[in-house]
């Protein structure tokens, strides 16, 4: 009996492990910012209830937080630092695993509502695997616009930025976009990302919606600006460039993709070089 329920409290904090993945990676990415500078939370795990190797008995799911608990004071009490946080569930997101988990639902519904930080939000996107919750900082929706001139018009969003850096075998993308009316932006429109080497190669690709939600999901303000983040694993060859583009992911078509000055893009895409790790 001893043994039995030392196995079990081992296997219950190991959980409890897992569910504070998201706080870690959110404390990481935080430290140092403005308060003023908001976090939307996507799916963050409220219980999980893996595979046992003890005989249940009762309900054994592990809890993160009860549904009485604001995601604000979780936050809260951890970053030290009170700062505007709302947290929704986007079950396109989600997969099927072994275990079961559910997610914590703070605004209603799957929409985001347009009450942002006076700063804007950082994005945490929650996905679950085989091993636990994984948690990735997907950008930023941010108030701090700046009048400039595009690099190039992809679609319905304007490009006003770009970087890629390639550090140690990961390439790190970081694109500042500027969304036309919300309107004009079907659902079904996403970006395509592709690392090629030097010889034109494919090495990798991260396609997806800017900051990993579908733009039909988020209201933003006027004149508001979308920091998307994403990385892209080599294999080994050098990475020489990324191609950037729009297109919607239902019918396969590419959007018209056109420079500052209005020149027509090679292959539908802004050619952005990489850069070694500064």
């Amino acid at each position: 009996m001893l043994v039995t329920n030392w196995v079990f409290v081992r296997s219950r904090l190991e959980v409890y492990e897992l569910l504070s993945e998201p706080v870690e990676t959110v404390e990481a990415e935080m430290d140092g910012r403005p308060p003023e500078e908001g976090i939307l939370m996507v799916n963050l795990p409220n219980w999980m209830d893996p595979g046992r190797n003890t005989y249940p008995i009762g309900v054994e799911f592990v809890p993160v937080m009860g549904d009485y608990l604001f995601t604000e004071e979780l936050m809260g009490e951890n970053l030290k630092v009170d700062r505007p946080v709302q947290a929704i569930k986007v079950p396109d997101l989600l997969t099927n695993q072994d275990y079961s988990y559910g997610i914590h639902e703070q605004a209603a519904g799957e929409f985001v509502e347009g009450d942002w930080a006076p700063e804007g939000s950082h994005i945490f996107v929650v996905s679950f695997g085989e091993e636990g919750p994984e948690t990735k900082y997907t950008g930023q929706l941010t108030s701090q616009s700046v009048e400039t001139q595009p690099l190039a018009t992809l679609g319905p969003y304007d490009l006003l930025d770009a970087d890629a850096a390639f550090c140690d075998g990961t390439v790190e993308l970081v694109t500042v976009w500027r969304p036309g009316l919300a309107a004009d932006i079907s659902p079904t429109t996403s970006l395509f990302v592709q690392l090629l080497s030097d010889d034109g190669q494919l090495i990798a690709q991260a396609d997806g919606p800017p900051v990993g939600l579908r733009p039909d999901l988020i209201e933003m303000p006027p004149g508001w600006l979308i920091v998307d983040r994403r990385e892209l694993v080599g294999d080994g060859r050098q990475p020489a460039e990324i191609l950037i583009g729009a297109y919607d992911f239902v019918r396969g078509d590419r959007y018209p993709a056109v420079d500052e000055e209005r020149n027509v893009l090679s292959d539908g895409a802004f050619h952005l070089p990489v850069s070694e790790c500064n």
